[in-house]
């Protein structure tokens, strides 16, 4: 049950759903096997599966990623809550992809700084036991704060094509709209 939460991304409300809980009940009356955990317990037991799956990933990484590159975005909310996004992108010996979402949090009290940005991404690749020297390449936006933090960090920073593409896009469509009118 909490991986079908997990991997698919639903509420911890589910386990309340009237049609999941018929559904489960009616499998019982078949088999009489599995109980309907609470929200409480799902909460608890999704702490011990977020423990045990920080400490394979970093398992995963030490083993695998000797090299990777890093992907990084900040954001806002609906709310206008600012969230930052770091990803790792690794090759393994067979050639296998292996990417993990190293962090995204909330960017609470924080400026969007270069340097901060930099220190957010520091630390979290510190957590990871992975090394700036391992970093082929930084992917982000092209915003300068961005920049700043890859010379703050001494890494290989590339702006993003698709970003590039689509601040392209922004531009031409209006024009062509103009002219065609």
């Amino acid at each position: 049950m909490l991986n079908w939460i997990c991997e698919s991304y639903r509420p911890l409300s589910i386990v309340e759903d009237p049609g999941l809980i018929d559904l489960l009940e009616f499998i019982n009356s078949q088999q009489n096997k599995y109980t309907i955990p609470s929200r409480n317990t799902v909460t608890r037991l999704l702490k011990f599966m977020y423990i045990e799956t920080i400490v394979a990933v970093k398992a995963m990484i030490a083993r695998k990623c000797v090299h990777f590159s890093l992907t990084s975005d900040i954001w806002s909310s609906r709310t206008s809550e600012a969230y930052i996004s770091l990803i790792i992108h690794c090759l393994t010996d067979n050639f296998d992809m292996k990417v993990v979402i190293l962090r995204c949090a909330l960017l609470s009290n924080v400026r969007h700084a270069g340097i901060e940005i930099a220190n957010i991404l520091r630390n979290s690749l510190e957590d990871a036991n992975l090394c700036l020297s391992d970093i082929v390449v930084y992917v982000t936006d092209n915003a300068s704060n961005a920049t700043k933090s890859a010379t703050e960090l001494s890494v290989n920073q590339q702006g993003c094509i698709e970003h590039t593409l689509h601040l392209v896009v922004q531009i031409f469509i209006p024009r062509q709209i103009e002219r065609n009118n």
